[in-house]
Parts: structure tokens; C-alpha cells; sequence
């Protein structure tokens, strides 16, 4: 009798256990991209030929690798770092900027908003940090890009 009620309390354990992990329905497509539906939502699922219906979403068969409940959140991979960004400071007058890459000897372009690259000429400073004079150039919008990081900037 301990034993099954040992096995009984385990079971359960483990029932209650998993059921907390298990918040979503998840769709898995043979692209391999994946949807989830909260179970809390209580998503209705039919199937018609060879379409299955969950709510209000409509799934070719044969475009389903599999559906299963899981965590949504838990994909197994994990966040990709995400770089530092570049610090970029305009003059008190807005006619150069300073620019301070993430790291230092990333490169720094800068483009016309037609996509031609002009060539700046740049002041490093012993921290490695650029001045840029932006009265070079007539055009009001530029693209600077430092490193992987492109934003558009603008004169005065």
C-alpha cells in the first residue's frame, strides 16, 4: 500500500510539474518556424480535410511538421550578445560630430542617402574616438555607419 501511495504522489508531482511548463500549444512548421497559442486562451482545434483550424488561424497539413504543448518561451538558444552601441555626440554649432566606436578600430563611413559612400575625413583622438566636420558635404542627410551600427544623421 506505501508503495502505490509513493507512486501516486510521484505521478502527481510529476502531472503538476509538467502541466507548469506546458502554457502553450505550439505549432511547428516544415520551415521550421514555430507558433504558439496560450493555453489560458483555450485555442479550439479542428480539422477539416487537410486543413487544421486553431481559433482563427488556418494551417495547410502539409505544411505542419508537428504540434505539441510547451513552453513558448523556451526556444533552447540563447540571446545573441548584442554589441555595444557607438557613442555619437553633435557640436554645440551641429556643423561635426564626434563618434566613439564601440570598439576601438571599427570602421567609420559615411554615405549619401542615394547610397555612395563619401569620403570623410577623420580626426582620431588617442582614445581612438573621430570628429567629423560635416560642412564638407551639401547634402542635409547623411548615413553614418559605425561598424555594423548605420543611423541617419542631419545637418543644421
Amino acid at each position: 500500500m506505501k508503495h502505490f501511495l509513493f507512486i501516486s504522489i510521484f505521478c502527481t508531482w510529476a502531472a503538476i510539474a509538467a502541466a507548469q511548463e506546458r502554457n502553450s500549444l505550439i505549432v511547428q512548421f516544415t520551415s521550421g518556424e514555430r507558433m504558439a497559442f496560450s493555453v489560458s486562451e483555450k485555442p479550439q482545434v479542428t480539422f477539416d480535410g487537410p486543413v487544421m483550424r486553431i481559433s482563427t488561424h488556418q494551417f495547410q497539413l502539409q505544411n505542419v511538421s508537428k504540434y505539441t504543448f510547451g513552453d513558448s518561451l523556451s526556444t533552447g538558444i540563447s540571446p545573441a550578445a548584442q554589441p555595444a552601441p557607438a557613442r555619437i555626440r553633435y557640436a554645440a554649432d551641429g556643423h561635426t560630430i564626434h563618434v566613439t566606436p564601440a570598439q576601438k578600430g571599427q570602421p567609420v563611413r559615411i554615405f549619401s542617402t542615394d547610397g555612395r559612400e563619401l569620403s570623410p575625413v577623420l580626426h582620431a583622438d588617442h582614445a581612438g574616438s573621430y570628429t567629423i566636420d560635416l560642412t564638407r558635404w551639401k547634402q542635409q542627410v547623411l548615413l553614418l555607419q559605425v561598424g555594423q551600427e548605420t543611423i541617419k544623421i542631419r545637418r543644421p
